[in-house]
């Protein structure tokens, strides 16, 4: 059953993993020790909820409205899932994991590095979409080696350098800077967030099936 979870989120199964959740003996935190792929080894279903299609992002959902969803599960890699989805491409699954508190955002990796700015070059997008969620975002400091966020972030990124140093000066200054540059203050947020979800979503074909689970035989 639980693998049979794992393997729906995986190729955007909405009905299937909705009906799968109302199981009251299912564990949602369940690991795949032996998929096909080591880059999914130790992974569990909400490793897999990101992505660009819609069922990507209604998956997200029904996973973090679960109440026995461990929000910060790790890999065998030691990967939370709000850690695999530093892409501007997942903004909208990004937004809903910034906006659950359980979720440890600033979780370090294995090799001590930052989480928000935890592998690749961070874009101006995503870095302003977590700046304006108001959460307390710890990229590291200036000098800070591994979770130097100006060396594993901000290479040849004016924009994101100096994002992230207005952000080390005064957080909240930052944050409000951040909604007026996107046009967005108070109560307009969650209303700009609303229809930017519908035009997001829009781009997409509504596929239920859209790619095919490399981990199956």
């Amino acid at each position: 059953m639980e693998l049979e979870l794992w393997k729906s989120v995986r190729i955007g199964d909405m009905e299937e993993v909705r009906r799968l959740l109302k199981t009251p003996t299912i564990d949602v935190n369940w690991k795949n020790d032996r998929p096909e792929g080591k880059y999914y080894k130790g992974t569990a279903a909400l490793h897999h909820t990101f992505g660009t299609r819609n069922e990507d992002l209604v998956i997200s959902k029904m996973l973090l409205a679960h109440p026995d969803i461990d929000v910060n599960i790790k890999t065998a890699e030691g990967d939370t899932p709000f850690m695999r989805m530093q892409s501007k491409d997942y903004v909208l699954i990004v937004q809903g994991f910034l906006k659950d508190a359980r979720v440890n955002i600033n979780q370090l990796t294995s090799e001590g590095k930052s989480t928000p700015c935890w592998r690749y070059q961070i874009d101006d997008i995503l870095l302003q979409i977590m700046i304006a969620s108001g959460r307390e975002l710890e990229f590291g400091k200036p000098g800070d080696k591994l979770s130097d966020p100006f060396v594993t972030a901000g290479q040849g990124d004016e924009k994101v350098v100096s994002l992230l140093e207005s952000y080390h000066k005064n957080p909240d200054d930052a944050v409000r800077r951040v909604r007026e540059e996107l046009g967005i203050s108070g109560k307009r947020f969650s209303f700009l967030v609303t229809i930017f979800t519908f035009w997001w979503l829009s781009r997409f074909p509504r596929r239920r099936f859209p790619r095919s689970c490399p981990c199956e035989t």
